[in-house]
């Protein structure tokens, strides 16, 4: 499991990014104190372009014109 700010580092963005996009990312919280945690083997495939299709996906439904899913 990894936090925010190893998620962020990996995909060199924003721990802030990371928050914000929390779902699209897989993460979840552990308990009620809000600690978010992300399986490093989603995190992986994100960094190596296996997920972007879901990115679009999602942005598609959203029906947002901008990038700002894609990482």
């Amino acid at each position: 499991m990894l936090t925010a700010s190893e998620v962020a580092a990996l995909l060199n963005v924003s721990p802030a990014w990371v928050y914000r996009h929390k779902h699209a990312l897989g993460g979840f919280q552990l308990n009620h104190c809000g600690a978010v945690r992300f399986s490093e083997n989603h995190i992986e495939a994100i960094k190596e372009g296996k997920i972007n299709e879901l990115f679009d996906a999602q942005r598609e439904m959203a029906g947002k014109a901008h990038d700002t899913w894609r990482v």
